[in-house]
C-alpha cells in the first residue's frame, strides 16, 4: 500500500515482503508475521503530505534482513454526511430555485470531521417543477451523501363566478347566495385548478352586505 491516511494503521495482513534465498527461490511473507517488523511508520496528523520511509525487518536464524520502502501520508477525505444540527433547506414552494445558503455537511477525515458549508458541495437531483419529495444527491471531495426535499404545491389566486347577484330587499346574506349559487375556482403555481365549488356563507368573514340597502354592494 503506497498510500495511508492520516490516523490509519499500517495494513500488516494485506501487506508482504518477498524473501529471496541464495538458491534463487523465493517466497511472500505478510508483515503480520511473527518474525517481521516494520520500523518507522506513523500516520499522525503531523505528517500530512509527507513521504515516510519504512524499514521492514525479517528475521531467519536470528539473522536479520531489512528492506525499506516509502509511503505517503494524505489527510483523506473517509466520507460525508447531512449535518443534522445545521440541515439544509428541505422544504420548497413550485418553481423554487435549490437553496444552498442554508445547511452544512459533515466532512470525516482521517484527521476528523469538519462541518462544510452546503454552498460549496455539488447538490443534484432537484427538480423546481415536480411536486413532492425528492431525494437529492450532495458530492463533495469525490464522496456523496443524500438527503430529502419535499416541493409543495401553493395557491396564485381565486376567481369567482358569477361575479354579481341580484337578490330581494330584506334577504339575508345567506338566502342570497343559497338562492344564486358563486362557485369559485382556486388556481395554482403548477397550473392545477380546483374548480365547480360553492361559495359559503362561512367563507365571508368581512362583509359589509345590509339587506335594506337597494344599490350595488
Amino acid at each position: 500500500q503506497e498510500k495511508y491516511n492520516v490516523n490509519e494503521p499500517i495494513n500488516k495482513e494485506t501487506e508482504s515482503v518477498v524473501i529471496t534465498r541464495a538458491a534463487g527461490n523465493s517466497n511472500t511473507v505478510r508483515l503480520d508475521y511473527k518474525n517481521v517488523t516494520v520500523n518507522g511508520f506513523n500516520s499522525d496528523v503531523s505528517k500530512d503530505g509527507q513521504t515516510e520511509e519504512l524499514t521492514v525487518v525479517y528475521v531467519e536464524d536470528e539473522v536479520p534482513f531489512s528492506a525499506t520502502y516509502n509511503v505517503k501520508i494524505e489527510d483523506k477525505i473517509i466520507s460525508i454526511a447531512v449535518s443534522e444540527e445545521e440541515k439544509p433547506k428541505t422544504e420548497y414552494k413550485y418553481g423554487d430555485p435549490l437553496d444552498k445558503t442554508q445547511g452544512k455537511i459533515i466532512v470525516t477525515k482521517g484527521s476528523g470531521d469538519y462541518p462544510v458549508d452546503l454552498s460549496k458541495a455539488e447538490v443534484t437531483g432537484y427538480i423546481s417543477n415536480k411536486l413532492g419529495e425528492q431525494t437529492l444527491t450532495v458530492e463533495y471531495g469525490g464522496k456523496t451523501t443524500e438527503y430529502k426535499v419535499t416541493v409543495v404545491d401553493y395557491i396564485t389566486g381565486i376567481t369567482i363566478s358569477p361575479e354579481t347577484i341580484t337578490g330581494k330587499y330584506n334577504d339575508e346574506l345567506a338566502t342570497l347566495i343559497s338562492e344564486n349559487p358563486i362557485k369559485y375556482t382556486i388556481e395554482k403555481a403548477s397550473g392545477a385548478k380546483v374548480e365547480n365549488n360553492n361559495v359559503t356563507i362561512e367563507m365571508l368573514t368581512e362583509s359589509e352586505y345590509n339587506p335594506t340597502e337597494t344599490k350595488e354592494q
